[in-house]
């Protein structure tokens, strides 16, 4: 018997999937441009104030909060996306490859980052006292830091865009598709 069809990512899904990865990338070239401009101009007062101001902002704060309620299940659909490639279930090579590298992406690189370089450098940004001379070359490398590893996210983002915009485009044209009726199937 032959192994069964991965299902097709239907549009809706790609849609989803393509707004919530917009608006995390949207996000990190803000804090990209933000973070540039403050190092170029030495503004570093002004990326702190920025920071506070985005992670008090109720609006942006509670559509995080709410994509991330969504973790778990992007986790187990990618999850289950892997699984099908290593039971090889039938897909297109571009599929099996955006399954396994979109799971690889977010799980093995862009949240071990947020976790490890992302909190602790916007952390270390938001402490460092910017106000006072004596700290500026110092709040200054940190904006730095806090520059860098958003670029890092920006490229990470894209690529968990691309991720989706190369599931859909895999898509099988024998996946979720009724058996065509044979001649002997047909009765008169």
């Amino acid at each position: 018997s032959e192994a069964p069809w991965k299902p097709n990512v239907p549009g809706s899904v790609m849609a989803c999937s393509a707004a919530i990865n917009t608006f995390f990338t949207v996000n990190c070239l803000i804090d990209v441009s933000v973070a540039t401009w403050a190092v170029e101009t030495s503004k570093v007062a002004h990326l702190q104030q920025y920071l506070v101001w985005r992670d008090e902002e109720k609006f942006i704060k509670a559509i995080m909060f709410v994509l991330l309620l969504g973790l778990p299940f992007a986790f187990f659909g990618m999850a289950y996306g892997v699984y099908g490639t290593v039971r090889g279930h039938r897909a297109s090579k571009i599929r099996h490859f955006a399954d396994c590298g979109q799971f690889v992406t977010l799980w093995c690189i862009l949240l071990p980052t947020v976790l490890t370089q992302l909190i602790p450098r916007l952390q270390a940004m938001l402490t460092c006292p910017a106000d006072q001379k004596k700290h500026a070359a110092d709040c200054l490398e940190k904006a730095v830091a806090f520059g860098e590893i958003n670029v890092v996210m920006l490229v990470l983002n894209l690529m968990m865009l691309g991720w989706d915009s190369l599931k859909y485009y895999g898509n099988s044209n024998g996946a979720d598709q009724p058996p065509t009726p044979s001649k002997d199937d047909k009765k008169d």
